[in-house]
């Protein structure tokens, strides 16, 4: 007899997991502000990119190499700059983490491991939320580890928090901000803080006279690449909350038109985090009594790379020692400080500027570059 009433089957529900019982930790590797972690396919290790905020993706090199079933669907997707792309679907047959078996899901392809400069990452795929739909993921940014469990573990000095699913099956939390309710992404796939795309919240934020910095150019990229030529508001919040719960003094955010609500890595590394997926909780705990994070103090410039210019200037900060100074977007950098700049490589930029743990000179209280522009040849020197 058919079951009139079975639930469709769809790429975000495809899938099983074994063992039913099951609580593993696993390290993580924090590169660029996102998480990394070993998974298993066919007997051979790869790096995939742990993502709350998209469906899991394989490159295409890597679905060439598994000979993966295609499917008849694709599926659309919606990046981190509202960039709208449908991506052919794969069948999987078995990936593994530590001792859990994840067999017959649904992937995704695209070629996110040639766009720049997420190619600098060097990894295979994105391990995304139709993977943890059964899930309870603690994630310890501290320790770097992950716990992955089918039982919830103590929660006893956590906040617990509703989470909603938004229509493209990602889970959403909300900010309480001048009495508006924002719901916000849960994404570990975003290196960034918090960022929003409501014109109508920044023109509030802007009458409040909130604190805030703009920056104009070149200065982001996502899977599909680096963003376009555009502008970035960022506002210093003052006492808002997380679901009127979990008070946070300070913390900035920022604004581009369009963009999704999306609460990143820099965020919520400054909590112990538990995200229960099936019951749709997410458990937070502050890692220190007051969360007091400012704007950024730097001297206001953003580098970017390519094969004809180099490393170049691609975004500056307004109100900023760059800002007042002569340097302008697509100046092409000879040095900054006592590193020479001019034969900068694609691999250059990456070690120096993507996969750098820190930036020496930013806590410096001056700085001198050398920049050329046209064929000309322009010595500045900056100062806080």
């Amino acid at each position: 007899m058919f079951n009139l009433f079975k639930k469709k089957s769809t790429p975000f529900n495809t899938g099983r997991l074994s063992p039913k019982n099951f609580s593993i930790t696993l390290p993580f590797e924090y590169k660029a502000g996102l998480i990394f972690i070993d998974v298993e396919i066919q007997n051979r290790k790869y790096s995939f990119l742990f993502d709350t905020g998209a469906f899991s993706i394989l490159s295409s090199v890597l679905i060439k190499r598994l000979s993966l079933e295609k499917m008849q669907e694709n599926l659309d997707t919606v990046d981190a700059f509202s960039e709208l792309k449908e991506l052919p679907l794969y069948q999987l047959r078995e990936l593994k983490i530590g001792d859990i078996l994840f067999h017959d899901f649904q992937v995704a392809s695209d070629d996110f491991s040639q766009n720049f400069p997420l190619s600098c990452l060097a990894f295979d795929g994105v391990l995304g939320y139709n993977f943890f739909r059964e899930l309870i993921i603690s994630i310890d940014y501290e320790g770097r580890t992950l716990r992955l469990s089918n039982k919830l573990s103590n929660t006893k000095e956590f906040t617990k928090i509703k989470l909603i699913q938004n229509s493209t099956q990602a889970l959403e939390f909300f900010l309480q901000i001048e009495k508006q309710k924002v719901w916000m992404g849960l994404d570990t796939g975003s290196n960034g803080g918090l960022q929003f795309g409501d014109e109508e919240l920044a023109q509030i934020l802007h009458k409040k006279k909130y604190k805030s910095q703009r920056i104009i150019g070149l200065f982001s990229s996502s899977l599909s690449g680096a963003n376009q030529q555009s502008f970035q508001d960022i506002f210093l919040l003052k006492d808002f909350s997380i679901a009127k719960q979990i008070v946070i003094d300070s913390f900035p955010i920022s604004y581009e038109e369009n963009s999704p609500n999306l609460a990143g890595n820099s965020f919520l590394e400054h909590f112990s985090t538990i995200i229960d997926f099936k019951h749709k909780k997410l458990y937070l705990k502050k890692r220190v009594e007051n969360i007091r994070k400012v704007l950024e103090n730097s001297f206001g410039f953003f580098m970017f790379w390519s094969e004809r210019d180099g490393l170049y200037i691609s975004a500056i900060m307004q109100d900023t020692p760059v800002y007042n100074s002569k340097l302008k977007i697509g100046d092409r950098l000879f040095s900054i400080g006592e590193t020479e700049t001019l034969n900068f490589t694609k691999e250059d930029y990456c070690r120096f500027s993507l996969l750098a743990q820190k930036v020496a000179y930013e806590k410096e209280s001056s700085l001198e570059l050398i920049v050329k522009r046209e064929s000309k040849l322009l010595r500045i020197s900056l100062t806080h």
